[in-house]
């Protein structure tokens, strides 16, 4: 969403609902889970730069340490740790 005007700037779907927050890492790139099992990264713009299936739904929002890596919870009772 534009800050400024409140408009949609893009929207990206996933084949699960959305239920954890987005995290935004030093480069911009976006990080978020679905329930359909996987996780993506999208760029600035809302383009799909990865996508990655874990053991279950991710319903939690991920953590981004200060070396990059990724750390998520997901529904099959597993932490991942993604470089």
């Amino acid at each position: 969403v534009d800050a400024a005007s409140g408009t949609v700037r893009w929207r990206f779907s996933t084949a699960g609902r959305v239920r954890s927050s987005p995290v935004v890492d030093s480069r911009g790139t976006v990080v978020f889970g679905s329930q359909d099992d996987h996780l993506y990264a999208l760029d600035r713009d809302g383009k799909l730069l990865w996508k990655v299936r874990l053991g279950g739904d991710i319903d939690s929002s991920v953590a981004v340490a200060p070396d990059g890596t990724l750390y998520v919870g997901a529904d099959d009772g597993h932490l991942y740790a993604l470089h």
